[in-house]
């Protein structure tokens, strides 16, 4: 088993970028369902009033944690700790070849029309072969979602890549895992927007440290005020109260 913390009621496990493909590999042969979530500082602090989704989470197989504030709260609370910081995002481009490379036929959920698209034009241009089945809007195709349903057992896709946003994208896979004819169900953000070229990261140093939050809120300091400015707090004072439950026990 991974080593694993939980943290505000939440169990994360150490998982990386090989874990990943070996859970996804295991689950298609075995043909055994799972459901796979990443768990950011902005996720705890969403569940933390939101009993719905932090039950979500729970029902998941496996959360593994994404970012500098999960893995330092891991360091905190576990004692042991994670060995690396971890992002999917930073594995966009490797993830889609393990999955094109091995034939899986992948379902795409999430983000504009305009996103897939460019998407699907960058897939085709790197993976002539590729076994993308379908896409789905985010916003418009999620209004029906009986017939959405409907289609994406039609595409009959081994894998289900859910990008809608927290904490949508979470309950949207809780909800649905039964109703679903997909073997595995991943929450992956705006990894469609890096996919397709759009996302702007910040520096390597940046990225190197941990700090490419702080370069989203330079960027867009509007948009991310309230996930960062205002979230890092309190994710902050969560780890604190799960630390001094901890050393009441």
């Amino acid at each position: 088993m991974y080593n694993s913390f939980t943290i505000n009621g939440i169990k994360i496990s150490e998982i990386y970028f090989d874990d990943i493909k070996d859970i996804i590999s295991d689950s298609l042969k075995n043909e055994h369902k799972t459901a796979i979530a990443y768990v950011n500082q902005n996720l705890i602090v969403l569940s933390n009033k939101n009993s719905e989704l932090k039950e979500s989470l729970n029902q998941f197989n496996y959360n593994f944690a994404d970012g500098t504030g999960i893995w330092l709260a891991a360091k905190w609370i576990n004692n042991i700790g994670f060995r690396n910081r971890f992002n999917l995002t930073d594995y966009c481009k490797p993830f889609f070849q393990f999955l094109f490379v091995n034939k899986y036929k992948v379902c795409l959920l999430g983000s504009s029309d305009h996103t897939l698209n460019l998407l699907k034009d960058r897939v085709q241009k790197d993976y002539p072969k590729n076994t993308l089945q379908e896409v789905f809007n985010g916003y418009a195709d999620t209004s029906d979602n009986e017939e959405l349903i409907r289609k994406i057992n039609k595409t009959e896709s081994d894998v289900l890549l859910v990008g809608m946003g927290s904490p949508k994208q979470e309950l949207w896979i809780a909800k649905n895992f039964n109703e679903v004819n997909v073997k595995v169900l991943i929450s992956v953000g705006d990894l469609f927007s890096e996919a397709a070229g759009q996302k702007i990261r910040g520096p390597k140093v940046f990225q190197k440290w941990g700090f490419e939050w702080l370069f989203r809120v330079i960027a867009s300091p509007v948009y991310y005020f309230r996930r960062y400015i205002i979230g890092i707090p309190k994710f902050f004072y969560l780890v604190l109260i799960d630390l001094l439950n901890k050393k009441r026990k």
